[in-house]
């Protein structure tokens, strides 16, 4: 990511809760628990790009 693209994901973490940090803490509880359909599922409804 870009210095600018870490700001935004900090400022939408201020606002929303969710951020970088969210969403890899929930990939890797949703791996540990082998819910990979789950992981599949954000991935293919755009969470990365929905930050930017």
């Amino acid at each position: 990511m870009a210095c600018t693209e870490y700001i935004k994901d900090g400022h939408q973490g201020a606002l929303t809760g969710e951020d970088f940090w969210s969403r890899a803490e929930a990939f890797i509880e949703s791996r540990r628990r082998g819910e990979a359909a789950s992981v599949l599922m954000m991935q293919a409804s755009g969470f990365r790009d929905s930050v930017f």
